[in-house]
């Protein structure tokens, strides 16, 4: 039953040896600068962040005041039996807080093999994703990646551009085979022949036979000459 203004017996998980000057069985339920440690022969103040670590939890058997009183066994101390006592109570407040932990903290449990594994597949996987990043921002690997897309943009042609029509061949019409032209005909002038008996022969005008040989004037002819017979 607690006492007036907040006093408690001295009981566990409390260390035993704290207690108040008119009163060494009973302590306040915080820390106070009232209490009084009887480790020693003498009981003293104790400071108030040790009140709250080791004095008023269950972690007072590792105060090594509670350590020193308990092997020298000075009156007022622990008895073994106590402390033996005290550790058990210990093991069984560390285990209803999950655990080892530190003083004033809550016991915390240790990582499993499946969190250690979690935690090391999530750290390569971020190291890859940075590693992949700086790569890929190298300049030179930018520049490279550009050439690339700009030599497969040029290789293949553009789906929406059709490709030039192959123009069909042209028959090339043959020209047209000139008719050779007659050869004329030519007549030798002999002795005793006339120009109007000559043309009479062909079958032609003496006035042609003039005009294909140039003659003029009244048709004088002379043996041996070459006279060309116009066609009829």
């Amino acid at each position: 039953m607690s006492g007036p203004e907040g006093r408690r017996p001295a009981e566990s998980p409390s260390c035993p040896l704290l207690g108040l000057p008119d009163d060494q069985l009973s302590r306040f339920s915080y820390p106070s600068v009232g209490h009084r440690c009887r480790a020693d022969d003498s009981p003293r103040a104790i400071d108030l962040g040790h009140q709250a670590a080791f004095c008023l939890t269950a972690m007072y058997p590792e105060c090594p005041r509670y350590r020193a009183a308990a092997v020298s066994r000075r009156p007022g101390a622990a008895t073994p039996a106590t402390a033996e006592a005290s550790g058990v109570a210990l093991e069984r407040a560390r285990a209803d807080a999950g655990g080892p932990g530190t003083p004033g903290e809550p016991g915390r449990r240790p990582p499993t093999r499946t969190s250690r594994w979690r935690r090391v597949v999530a750290i390569g996987i971020g190291i890859a994703v940075v590693a992949g990043v700086v790569y890929f921002a190298s300049p030179a690997i930018a520049d490279w990646m550009q050439q690339m897309g700009a030599g497969a943009s040029a290789a293949s042609p553009s789906p929406s551009t059709p490709p030039p029509a192959t123009p069909a061949p042209t028959l090339a019409t043959p020209a047209p085979t000139p008719t050779p032209a007659a050869t004329p005909q030519v007549h030798v002038v002999v002795r005793g022949e006339t120009l109007i008996a000559i043309a009479a022969r062909y079958g032609v005008t003496a006035a042609a036979l003039k005009k294909a040989n140039g003659i003029t004037g009244a048709g004088l002819i002379y043996v041996g000459q070459h006279l060309v017979i116009p066609p009829r």
